[in-house]
């Protein structure tokens, strides 16, 4: 029997790579088009590795991201992403994937979605899961977004033409407000571990953080996941179970929080480092979990997360930091390099996320037709 073929665009963002569609080009029921999509990628795979499909079995290499032009209002692209599970058949349309929305931007120029003149072009691009906007600006020469350039990203080869996105009012994506339990700081019940201090921040994601001295671990940058961590995986996901229950306890029932949602992730925090930097100092350093799986770089939105929280008095990345005001941008340290981000947090009655910017480039690797079986 034929298989089916669909029109995408295969694109790397920053550390992340994926799928990207036009809304258009896709069944307009989403058990069909999901269904599609799964296929696509290779998943479900009990193997963790996508090889009958484009996945990359890892959360970074494993995301779809569906795009369109928008009728808004002083919007010119929609978009929706898609973190799609390695091992179950499952699309996960929660929050954004900020290395991915450099791909977005671009994929709106090459792909002829706005009108792009050469120059430094700026598009203001609505995340359809979080109803968040994202402002983006990048060089584009006859009509195509630039790709060469001397922005170098710690967790990619080489160098490319720099992308500037700046999340406007990232905060409450998900719960509803910057901090989904209300307080900069939680102890939650931790089974097999007692009570455990985090702080949990919805800001472009959410975010669970830790830091890693409380829980005994040698070094959580050396986390691998799998059989060689899985005391140490075991008791995160444990606190992510927690983190979860306490979150819906405190939101709204329109706000529930899904068990095996890809949010909220988890994030270990230590003191900064520079042992893989290269002599490059870091504010704090970061281990992401995602999925259940160490992170090898880390997500944008972990990192706005970081540096959001990084300005906040009393939460977990304040407090480790030492200082009441956190040095703009924050340096955050990962176990591919680092990551510079800046975050502007006001406070009157409450704090307040007015933006956060990250830079990242991206590239298009292959256009063309995605084959998946007939039913």
């Amino acid at each position: 029997m034929k298989q089916h073929a669909f029109k995408a665009v295969f694109m790397r963002g920053g550390t992340s790579k994926g799928l990207i569609m036009h809304r258009a080009d896709l069944p307009a029921d989403p058990a069909e088009r999901d269904g599609m999509i799964l296929s696509a990628m290779g998943s479900p795979d009990p193997y963790s590795r996508q090889l009958d499909g484009m996945g990359g079995g890892i959360s970074s290499l494993s995301k779809v991201v569906i795009v369109a032009r928008s009728s808004l209002p002083d919007i010119d692209i929609e978009y929706s992403f898609g973190q799609v599970s390695v091992t179950e058949a499952a699309i996960y349309y929660v929050g954004n994937c900020g290395n991915l929305t450099a791909a977005v931007a671009a994929f709106a120029v090459d792909e002829g979605l706005v009108l792009a003149n050469d120059g430094i072009l700026k598009l203001t691009m609505l995340n359809l899961n979080s109803g968040k906007v994202v402002s983006a600006s990048l060089q584009v020469e006859a009509g195509e977004a630039v790709v060469t350039g001397d922005l170098v990203i710690d967790g990619v080869s080489g160098a490319g033409a720099p992308i500037r996105l700046q999340f406007v009012d990232p905060a409450g994506g998900l719960s509803g407000q910057l901090f989904p339990t209300g307080s900069p700081i939680d102890v939650l019940e931790v089974e097999g571990l007692g009570p455990t201090e985090v702080t949990i921040v919805d800001a472009g994601a959410a975010v669970v953080f830790v830091e890693e001295s409380e829980l005994g671990f040698a070094d959580a940058v050396r986390l691998q996941g799998g059989a060689e961590n899985a005391i140490e995986m075991a008791c995160l996901d444990a606190i992510r179970n927690a983190a979860v229950r306490h979150m819906n306890a405190a939101g709204e029932a329109s706000q529930m929080v899904r068990q095996d949602s890809s949010e909220p992730s988890i994030a270990l925090v230590t003191p900064g480092r520079s042992g893989l930097m290269e002599g490059r100092q870091a504010d704090i350093f970061v281990q992401s979990v995602v999925m259940g799986m160490p992170h090898k770089a880390i997500p944008v939105t972990t990192a706005m997360c970081v540096a959001v929280a990084a300005k906040i008095r009393g939460t977990v990345v304040n407090s480790l930091l030492g200082k009441d005001e956190a040095a703009c941008p924050i340096n955050i340290g990962h176990p591919a390099g680092l990551c510079s981000v800046e975050a502007v947090v006001t406070h009157t009655d409450a704090w307040h996320v007015e933006s956060v910017t990250v830079f990242r480039t991206a590239r298009r690797l292959m256009r063309g037709l995605v084959y998946v079986p007939r039913d």
